[in-house]
């Protein structure tokens, strides 16, 4: 088998990010030529059938303070990435769409990886970047006590990128040659305290939803456009703070609510 060089990625987040940059970390898969990039759902995963699946070259790295992080050595192709830190991650590029019975439609919410073509030896990229939102949440009774331990969770993805925000820290293709940093998993989860308040930081702006769990107490039926589910829908945007009452009901009763 012939064995090639790899290439060395030098890169760099945009002057959006104020230096130094602090907890910052750059998710990366690296795709062959031969599986475009796109981001129409329905054609992306059609290469599934010809290709039987995928398994792409996938790593990571932290970011230094100064902006700059190496990938020393990876396959030739095209690079999909994000970036994540305090205060910023990356800028979400193009429109995720669907296509259904042949049309194009807007497709639901959802982060789309940077895309970089690789060239032999050394390949410099800059990292567009936007400010991450807030979510300050409150969980309360009915008659206004504040509930403690309530779970509120996000699940952020990107399309092209497998985990969390492309995080998936035990499943580098790195890992049987090389030992890698070890980097705490994002937080995009906690519980409330005994004021029934959460605060969750670094939320990247395509996030759509929240997932609301208590041992007691549940989410008011919502019924956005004739769907009765207890999913919270909220928008984020970047730079911005959703500041979020929840009412709470106790567990075995249904009623229609709404987050206010």
């Amino acid at each position: 088998m012939e064995m090639k060089p790899g290439i060395r990625i030098e890169g760099r987040l945009d002057d959006n990010v104020p230096r130094p940059v602090r907890n910052g970390r750059v998710m990366m898969d690296v795709r062959p030529k031969e599986w475009p990039a796109l981001n129409v759902i329905e054609d992306y995963y059609s290469y599934d059938q010809q290709y039987g699946g995928r398994n792409f070259w996938h790593s990571y790295r932290p970011i230094n303070p100064d902006g700059t992080f190496v990938f020393e050595s990876v396959p030739s192709g095209e690079a999909d990435l994000v970036v994540l830190g305090d205060g910023f991650a990356a800028k979400s590029e193009g429109q995720l769409t669907n296509r259904v019975n042949g049309v194009l439609v807007k497709a639901p919410a959802g982060a789309i990886a940077q895309t970089f073509p690789l060239t032999a030896p050394v390949t410099q990229i800059v990292v567009k970047t936007e400010p991450t939102a807030t979510l300050e949440f409150t969980a309360r009774t009915k008659n206004g006590k504040p509930i403690e331990g309530v779970w509120v969770g996000m699940w952020p993805g990107v399309f092209r990128l497998w985990g969390m925000y492309g995080w998936m820290k035990n499943n580098s293709s790195e890992t049987t040659y090389r030992e890698l940093p070890q980097l705490p998993d994002p937080v995009f989860g906690g519980k409330t305290d005994q004021n029934g308040r959460l605060i969750i930081r670094n939320i990247p702006a395509e996030t759509h939803g929240l997932s609301i769990d208590s041992p007691k107490y549940q989410v008011p039926l919502q019924d956005p456009k004739g769907f009765r589910d207890r999913h919270v829908r909220t928008a984020f945007a970047p730079g911005e703070t959703n500041r979020l009452e929840l009412t709470l009901e106790p567990k075995g009763k249904d009623f229609i609510g709404t987050a206010r």
